[in-house]
């Protein structure tokens, strides 16, 4: 597995930051944010299929790409038909 980012107990019992490059080249990075994109959903799923055997509720939040990532990644999950209990959020979205 990847680098999952520091966890962190301010947002409930476990959070973890999932980390990927975040980077929208040549704005911002050298990964175009198709690239980025894609390797943050990689990341993201695989952490979701690490914890998923051990939580019984996912809350998913994601900001500005992250909300990308997120979305993406409920895609793939509903067309896997996967049962989990996950509530995602992007703030700030009116």
């Amino acid at each position: 597995m990847g680098d999952f980012g520091s966890p962190m107990t301010m947002f409930g019992q476990y959070a973890t930051q999932i980390g990927y490059p975040a980077s929208i080249g040549p704005l911002q990075g050298v990964l175009s944010l198709n690239e980025s994109v894609q390797q943050g959903t990689a990341a993201l799923l695989e952490t979701i299929a690490a914890v998923a055997s051990v939580a019984d509720h996912l809350i998913l939040i994601g900001v500005s790409q992250g909300g990308i990532v997120l979305s993406l990644a409920e895609r793939t999950l509903l067309a896997a038909d996967t049962l989990l209990d996950l509530t995602s959020s992007t703030p700030f979205r009116e």
